[in-house]
């Protein structure tokens, strides 16, 4: 939900894509920045409601978010077959600064996840494929609301399996 358009966002991604015979390659990279009223959550969390009277608070906060995209995926075709595979890494870092307000006290909060995934694919028929993708993703995320930052390491090891009907 927002509240207000955003106006000052911007985003540049630039993509590179190769493929000869059953191989391809698709290099890609985003960068994005967003300067916007953090009203979206203080107005959900902060409106008052006395029947007659509803109270929107006139103190909200700006809200910096900073956003870079990076990946690389080699897929393959095989021959002969109706198997393909896709091989994929994928970079992303947030950074979000919401500045202090009366009702709100500023907050800083930054994520980095490192995914590296390995796909699978069936057709089973002209329009009809099932894929199935193990990925594992690094994850390191930080937050500090003025109390002093937590930090949170993890790995995530997930599966998807999906079927396709294109018409």
């Amino acid at each position: 939900m927002r509240s207000a358009q955003d106006l000052t966002a911007w985003n540049v991604v630039a993509v590179v894509y190769y493929s000869h015979l059953a191989n391809s390659l698709n290099l890609n990279a985003g960068l994005g920045q967003s300067n916007s009223p953090a009203g979206a959550l203080s107005v959900m969390t902060s409106i008052s409601y006395t029947p007659g009277i509803l109270v929107v608070p006139t103190d909200l906060p700006t809200q910096a978010v900073n956003n870079l995209n990076i990946g690389a995926h080699w897929a393959h075709q095989w021959k002969g077959t109706a198997m393909d595979s896709n091989l994929g890494w994928d970079y992303s870092s947030t950074s979000s600064n919401t500045d202090a307000a009366p009702s709100l006290t500023a907050a800083k909060i930054d994520s980095l996840r490192n995914t590296a995934s390995c796909t699978g694919g069936y057709k089973l028929a002209k329009a009809q494929k099932l894929s199935l993708q193990v990925a594992y993703a690094m994850i390191d995320a930080s937050t500090d609301n003025g109390s002093g930052a937590v930090t949170d390491n993890y790995g995530e090891l997930y599966t998807d399996l999906r079927y396709d009907l294109n018409f």
